[in-house]
């Protein structure tokens, strides 16, 4: 919103920029799943054979996975069996070996956060009602990609092998469109649909929920692949690491010049060979410059009484909602229409919501 009205006075500045409410993490970049669990010559070892010897194969295999995942739901059963088990066998490196290399630290972090949350709930959802609807052995392959998924929830703790990811996510996007065409239109053979939730007269079905969570899904990877697209395009790729789901809160604050208040999250790069310590504080990068307070889509003038007013309209509109439905209900049935009512708590909304969106800040939108 604009700049904080104050009655008799204009404000003295308007230039604000967004800073971190509280100071960022420290994080241990050299603490991994493998190197947490394994002595340093497994440790090596293993190093040796994800990145060097067979981090080509692996990849490779990732993506003939892909490719056949959606066939395995599109052809018939039969076929469909024998190439969830090949798939199945060709992808499982692929999530196994991206999991070596989270880093314990961020993850941490990660788990902390409602993204994180929130997608796996998605993500566990749909694959977990998918697989029900099939039903059979296919239902394999459904929950090694729902591993996949989730170590893409996870990708900020990830910093090996980023442009494999890219390739990889990709073609994830392709395959789960296919997907969710494929069970909206009900071309899987052998699914039988139910209702997941059913209450008196109204249920949930199975495919219904299906499809939006592919569509939340393809949202997820495709987010994520355009934050990763515009890190490649700064060529900073061998400076910082910019985290694309990890988010911090963020406030207005005077500009005061400072080089410390930085807008997005960034964790600084390893280029040193391994230790057995590397902490690294996470910083900021400025992408937007200062914003000016007063330049706001429409050029509305906040004025005392406006601060007074506007909360009491919004509790009044919503007040006049409430009272409209009670009445369309309780005195002259559902079918019945209240035109007058319901205009009136429209004109209140537009009114309401109307001041708000013409005080949005044009320099961040």
């Amino acid at each position: 919103m604009a700049p904080e009205c104050r009655s008799g006075s204009r404000p003295t500045t308007s230039l604000y920029e967004l800073v971190p409410t509280d100071p960022l993490p420290t994080v241990d970049l050299s603490l991994s799943l493998k190197s947490r669990f394994l002595g340093h010559s497994a440790f090596n070892r293993l190093n040796w054979i994800l990145a060097k010897r067979f981090r080509g194969p692996i990849s490779l295999a990732g993506v003939i996975a892909i490719i056949i995942y959606p066939i395995v739901l599109l052809a018939h059963k039969d076929v469909g069996k024998v190439l969830s088990i090949i798939s199945t066998m060709m992808y499982m490196m692929t999530p196994i070996a991206g999991s070596n290399f989270l880093r314990i630290d961020i993850g941490w972090l990660l788990v902390a956060t409602y993204d994180f949350w929130f997608f796996t709930f998605i993500n566990t959802s749909t694959y977990t009602v998918l697989a029900l609807l099939v039903g059979d052995i296919r239902a394999v392959a459904i929950l090694v990609a729902w591993f996949g998924i989730q170590l893409n929830i996870l990708v900020d703790a990830n910093l090996r092998a980023v442009k494999a990811w890219v390739i990889l996510t990709i073609g994830g996007i392709i395959s789960h469109f296919i997907i969710w065409g494929a069970v909206g239109f009900e071309a899987i053979e052998d699914t039988h649909d139910f209702a997941v939730l059913r209450y008196k007269t109204h249920e949930l079905p199975a495919r219904e929920l299906v499809c939006s969570g592919i569509v939340t899904i393809i949202a997820l990877l495709a987010r994520n692949v355009h934050r990763k697209r515009k890190i490649f395009q700064k060529g900073e790729s061998g400076v910082w690491i910019e985290c694309v789901s990890y988010r911090t809160d963020l406030k207005f604050a005077t500009n005061q010049n400072e080089q410390a208040n930085r807008i997005s999250t960034y964790l600084t790069s390893p280029c040193q060979p391994h230790l057995p310590e590397n902490i690294q504080k996470m910083r900021y990068i400025k992408q937007a410059g200062l914003t000016n307070g007063h330049s706001t889509l429409l050029k509305v003038k906040i004025r005392s009484w406006h601060c007074f007013a506007l909360p009491k309209l919004g509790c009044t509109t919503l007040l006049a909602f409430v009272a409209s439905y009670i009445y369309q209900r309780k005195l002259h049935g559902q079918k019945h229409q209240v035109p007058a009512i319901q205009l009136i708590v429209l004109m209140l909304t537009l009114a309401f919501c109307g001041m708000y969106f013409a005080q949005c800040q044009r320099d961040l939108l």
